[in-house]
This record gives structure tokens, sequence and C-alpha cells, in this order.
């Protein structure tokens, strides 16, 4: 019995391909402080801003029990409106729809993953963040955590 294939793979119809979920129709964009808001948003403006949707930005306050006064809440917080203010603003400026949030938590990276959820973020896009590796014994390789365990695509970008 002699088989036909087709000289070239079948593509769907446009109208099908345009409702397909692409990878940076919405993405969710991790940041930690105002340089790292700096430093993330450069290199993804620059690996991927031609291709973006709408991006959420995030950044999560630290919980821990044993650390709960050392720092007033009100300082944390203003600290986690100035680094989506660097963020919104340099995404923004290279008109990109933004949407920001604040999480807090004694796990990052599961918080992370719980916003990536509820706003059905297509990828979630970080840079790794310099530590020392008894810091990361410590408190947790978030890097490692944010790959290893997530359900969706991630996008770890190098700092360059």
């Amino acid at each position: 019995m002699e088989t036909h294939l087709p000289k070239s793979t079948p593509q769907p119809p446009a109208s099908r391909r345009a409702e397909e979920p692409r990878l940076l129709d919405h993405v969710l964009v991790a940041v930690a402080s105002d340089e790292d808001a700096r430093q993330t948003c450069r290199v993804v403006l620059e690996s991927v801003g031609s291709q973006l949707g709408s991006v959420t930005v995030v950044t999560v306050i630290p919980r821990y029990r044993q650390w709960s006064d050392s720092l007033p809440s009100d300082y944390r917080l203003e600290n986690a409106y100035a680094t989506l203010h660097v963020a919104c603003g340099l995404l923004e400026d290279a008109g990109i729809d933004v949407e920001v949030s604040i999480e807090q938590s004694s796990n990052t990276s599961r918080a992370i993953h719980e916003l990536a959820e509820r706003i059905d973020a297509s990828a979630i896009i970080f840079t790794p963040r310099s530590a020392n590796r008894l810091v990361d014994f410590l408190a947790g390789d978030t890097t490692w955590s944010l790959v290893k365990k997530s359900s969706r695509p991630v996008l770890v970008l190098p700092l360059a």
C-alpha cells in the first residue's frame, strides 16, 4: 500500500492561528528592587520587547515571622511602589500595556506562581538575582524554584 504525504506541513486556517495563545501574549515580570526593575525591564525590552503583548509586573514583599518588626510595613510598601513605578515607566515608555501587583509572602516563588495562575499569564519572565550560596541554601533558591515548579513557560533572561 502506497502512502502519499503532503509536500509541506498543512497549516491551520489563518482565523484559527490568530486565536491560539502566544508565548508572550500576557507575561508576568518579577522584579525585586528599583535597580532590579531597571535591569530586568531593559533586558526584557532588548530581548523580547517587540513581541510582548501586555505585562503584569510583580514585586514580592517578604514576610518572615522572625523579622516582623525589623522594617515597618509602610517602608516596605513604599519601596514596592517605587520599584513598580520604575518598571512601569520603562515599559510604558516602550508602548507596552502594564498592570502591577504587590504580593506578600514568605515564599517568593510560590507567590509568583500563584499570581501567574490568577492572571493566566502566558509566561513568567525574570533575571536571576545574585546571591551567595549560603543565602540560597538558607532562604531557598528562588530562581530554581521558579523554573522547576512552574506550570507555565519561564524565560530566564541573562543580565547583559
